[in-house]
């Protein structure tokens, strides 16, 4: 029986039989309640399947229906149906085979609607930055020799698995054949396919922040988590590979195990020495490749293997001039063997013969490889042998090459020509150094960087652990890597001349580029044998990019490192120390680290401030204490620093910073109730601002200022009555933060697109508002925002009568506020709560809360709500058993006074509805009308 026809297909639907479910929104077969890890076209085949109803689907049926036009072999439908089968571990038998025809599923499978609530938790936040690019894989400038089946078998499993390890020893081409596989899928992931290269990392805890740098995700917090890059990822449908993965196993395996759990759409393709060992995982090992059998010389035989092929194409590639004859097939065989199909070995081997000869190279071989008997306890042979390789190679090189080679290896990353001088020969540059390079090119020790502007190197991964062994027993290391971390402190630290230097965002964007060296770099300066001072300067200098880069962790622990031990053998200049503290200061805002050090580390930078004369230092520690302030609810003090800026902006006699810190007024202001103030600030800012286009502002205050001053100016028109005016600013802000970071947009919805949803009765954009807030939250890692969302939802659901759920993720969320001491708008979900109390008639404790507000507003001089606390402590003692009329009319005038003084029109109609109610209440009660005016009318 051929496929049922689908009229419409319902995408939506959860298939389930027993514990097994098919989920066909969310791409994902889930076995025992857990995600069972299976690629794309072999959950294509299990829908299909599902979908059958228990009836057969043939072979042609499936390959047609799977793979549209495509020509596969009925191995390829095999691999995948063995995937399936794994997957569905203990329930396999539902998966049946009928022998020569086709498949089907047995079971009784039900179709329901999805669970929504934990459908929304996994929106998609990964989006490209780039819309043009579909991959970041390396141009590949030579064929991929003797892998063709190999590399067909690796579609398959890419596509039937959702993680596929390819493991074998160094030097075997497990990144090359994982890259040209990628190539070939590329097509079946809309979200493209990006390679993240692990080589250069030292510390296994960065492996997260090596993904989320090139997938273009900005992560917040203290630390980059697997999870949060995971979520961050979502429901994207793209292919990671994570190439170099032994010697940050563990952390590799933990991402690879996230992204397999949380990324439903997403395949894993890793490249290790030694296995990740994860649940899912389906593992190739790369074998060598074909070599000639001992006594073959038979030249159609011979030249037929794929070591063979690769040998001639590269020999030939170097040097044209070269050709084999009959009387070089026994070398070429010798070779190839002795080199055991290793292609790195393979390559070395083809450099040397384009000079030297293939008999040369098959005689000098024949001392040189000699297979280590004693090596490590878990180390491969075919891994001692590549050493070998290794050694013969760079006993080949003259010894100016050899010194190059390992002096280069100090650089984790590429490296220009000018970086090379800098470490290499002592008093030897220029054209010499150049020379040598092309040389190692020649010979293979050295690959070309297409990827920049200028000349740019690297060596492979397995070359640089060699020639850094080499290094090290030479005696050399010291000397080189001062040179190295002095090289990275001139490119990186500014001349004494310029303190603190104007950066712009194509300057961060370079010495970003800059990051491994910088790590190399403060690693050996903080060591034992090490320069302090170099590292020292180094993390002053750098931490403006840490912060750009969203590495605000690795910028707070190597701030407090170096604060750590001043005073005890380090002594630093006012202006160092300050711009060091100012860091960590920056560090601890925007990670929301502990209060009282937060405190503590802005006021010393603010003591450290006095005299110095860098205005834009000055004006950036203002904004992060401005920033400290705001964030705890202490907006009266905001005011005064928003105030303190905006005398310093107004001395430069500059318009734009006078602008920016109309931003900061405008928003202090409308905290503190001055809404006819904040109103005029922020339409000035909104109006008039222009970004300089050197992006010098958002290095230093960070965000969108246009649409952080447009959010707020959409609050302050809806308390002043224009709820129009307010929708319209609300969307253009909206607009502007997509156009930014994710950590804008987080403000913007929480500055106005969703307080203006609740003033206007839209429930349903505030939902999709607090939605978008909790994917953000979780992919940024971010307290703030995650405790923000929480709030949010227990004001929805307070607002839709639920009062339990919601006072109780009020109170938990306010709560771990007061433990933090960042009380952003706690005044106003305290009201929220007493609402939420209210509405379980625990009126005394809806009475204690809404005056607890109250005496915060006061306190912290958060104003803008308190006419609204005002009225809900009068609907709160009206609900009362005795409800006390008086008291609660009091409540209601005084509101809307308030209201009226501020010019939050918003505020005093909702007061004067409450005492409407009140007015018609006591008149069905006593049958006469009290007709004096409660809201009195402007003359």
């Amino acid at each position: 029986m051929g496929l049922p026809k689908m009229v419409a297909p319902i995408s939506r639907l959860v298939y389930a039989s027993g514990e097994c479910e098919v989920d066909l929104d969310r791409r994902e077969l889930r076995v025992l309640r857990a995600p069972a890890p299976v690629g794309g076209r072999a959950f294509e085949i299990m829908e299909l399947l599902v979908r059958s109803a228990g009836e057969l689907v043939t072979k042609d049926e499936l390959m047609e229906r799977v793979w549209r036009g495509a020509v596969v072999l009925e191995n390829t439908l095999q691999v995948h149906m063995a995937s399936l089968r794994r997957a569905l571990g203990p329930y396999r038998t539902l998966l049946k085979t009928e022998s020569g025809r086709g498949y089907r599923l047995l079971g009784t499978w039900t179709a329901r609607e999805p669970d929504f609530e934990g459908f929304s938790a996994s929106k998609q936040t990964f989006q490209l930055s780039d819309k043009a690019r579909t991959h970041n894989f390396p141009v590949a400038v030579t064929n991929l020799i003797g892998r063709a089946a190999a590399a067909r078998l690796l579609r398959d499993l890419v596509s039937a698995y959702r993680i596929v390890t390819l493991t074998g020893p160094g030097g075997i081409g497990k990144s090359t054949l994982a890259i040209e596989v990628g190539r070939g899928v590329l097509g079946d992931f809309h979200g493209g396919g990006w390679l993240v290269e692990f080589a250069s990392l030292g510390d296994q805890g960065l492996v997260p922040s090596a993904v989320a740098s090139v997938l273009g995700l900005k992560l917040m917090g203290d630390a980059t988590s697997a999870e949060g890059v995971a979520r961050a990822i979502g429901d994207a449908n793209l292919l990671l590979i994570l190439d170099n993965c032994e010697h940050v196993i563990d952390a590799a395996a933990e991402l690879a195990e996230a992204v397999v759990r949380f990324c439903p759409s997403v395949s894993v393709l890793a490249t290790s020495r030694e296995v990740l060992r994860i649940d899912g995982e389906q593992v190739y090992r790369i074998p060598p490749l074909d070599v000639p059998e001992v006594g073959q010389e038979d030249p159609e035989q011979v030249l037929c293997c794929g070591a063979v092929e690769l040998l001639m194409a590269r020999t030939g590639a170097l040097n044209s001039a070269l050709s084999s004859s009959a009387d070089d097939i026994p070398s070429i065989a010798a070779i190839c063997r002795q080199l055991d199909g290793i292609p790195l070995a393979i390559e070395f081997a083809a450099a040397r013969a384009a000079t030297l000869g293939l008999r040369r190279v098959a005689a000098g071989l024949g001392d040189r490889f000699r297979l280590l008997t004693k090596g490590r306890r878990t180390a491969l042979p075919r891994h001692q042998t590549l050493l070998a390789a290794l050694d013969w190679s760079y006993e080949l090189l003259l010894p100016d090459e050899q010194r190059l080679l390992r002096h280069l290896a100090i650089f984790p990353g590429t490296f220009t020509l000018e970086a090379a001088e800098a470490v290499g020969v002592p008093d030897r540059g220029g054209d010499a150094i150049l020379d040598q390079l092309s040389s190692l090119v020649a010979k293979s020790l050295l690959t070309a960087d297409e990827g920049r502007s200028a000349p740019c190197w690297r060596l492979l991964e397995t070359i640089r652990a060699y020639a850094l062994q080499k290094l090290a027993e030479s005696g050399e290391y010291p000397a080189t890597a001062q040179r190295h971390a002095e090289y990275v402190r001139a490119i990186i630290v500014p001349p004494a001349t310029e303190p603190v230097p104007m950066l712009t965002v194509d300057d961060l964007l370079q010495q970003g580029r800059e990051l491994d060296n910088v790590r190399a770099a403060l690693d050996w300066s903080f060591s034992p044998d090490g320069d302090v001072a170099v590292g020292v300067a180094l993390v002053a200098a750098f931490a403006p990019v840490w912060v750009h880069l969203s590495l605000v962790g690795e910028c707070r622990r190597r701030a407090e490192q170096v604060l750590g031990i001043v005073g005890s053998n380090l002594q630093l200049t006012r202006a160092l120390e300050y711009r060091l503290t100012m860091a960590l200061g920056v560090a601890l805002t925007l990670s929301l680290g502990p209060i009282q050090q937060t405190r503590e580390v802005i006021g010393k930078a603010r003591q450290l401030a006095v005299g110095i004369d860098d205005t834009g230092a000055q004006l950036r520690m203002l904004w992060v204490q401005w920033s400290m302030e705001s964030i705890m609810g202490e907006h009266g003090a905001a005011l005064g620093t928003a105030q303190q800026f905006a005398e310093l902006a107004r001395r430069q006699d500059d318009g734009a910073l006078m602008l920016i810190s109309d931003r900061f007024l405008g928003t202090s202001m409308l905290r503190v109730g001055k809404l006819n103030d904040a109103r005029v600030c922020l339409e000035g800012m909104v109006n008039r601002y222009i970004a300089p286009p050197s992006g010098h502002h958002t290095i230093l205050f960070h965000f969108d200022q246009r649409a952080m001053a447009r959010a707020n100016l959409a609050r302050v028109l809806a308390l002043q009555g224009h709820l129009d005016q307010a929708k319209q600013q609300a969307k253009l802000s909206l607009e502007e933060a997509r156009d930014a970071d994710k950590v804008t947009f987080c403000w913007v919805l929480q500055n106005g697109a969703f307080p203006i949803a609740l003033m206007t009765g839209d429930l349903a954009a505030a939902d999709e508002f607090a939605a978008t807030m909790s994917d953000l939250a979780t992919s940024l890692d971010a307290a703030l925002w995650k405790i923000v969302g929480s709030c949010w939802k227990g004001k929805l659901l307070i607002a839709r009568r639920g009062f339990s759920q919601g006072s109780v993720l009020l109170r938990e969320a306010l709560d771990l506020c007061e433990r933090s001491g960042w009380r952003m708008s706690n005044v106003e979900f305290l009201g929220d709560l007493a609402c939420g109390l209210a509405g379980l008639e625990r009126f005394d404790e809806a009475i204690a809360t809404v005056d607890r507000a109250l005496v915060r507003a006061e306190s912290s001089r958060e104003h803008w709500c308190e006419a609204e606390l005002i009225r809900i402590k009068g609907e709160v003692l009206l609900q009362q058993p005795l409800g006390n009329e008086a008291l609660a009319e009091d409540c209601f005038q005084a509101a809307i006074e308030l209201a009226r003084r501020q010019g939050a029109l918003f505020w005093e109609l909702r007061a004067a509805l409450s005492a409407a109610r009140l007015r018609v209440r006591q008149k069905n009660r006593n049958g006469v009308v009290d007709c004096t005016p409660v809201v009195r009318q402007e003359n």
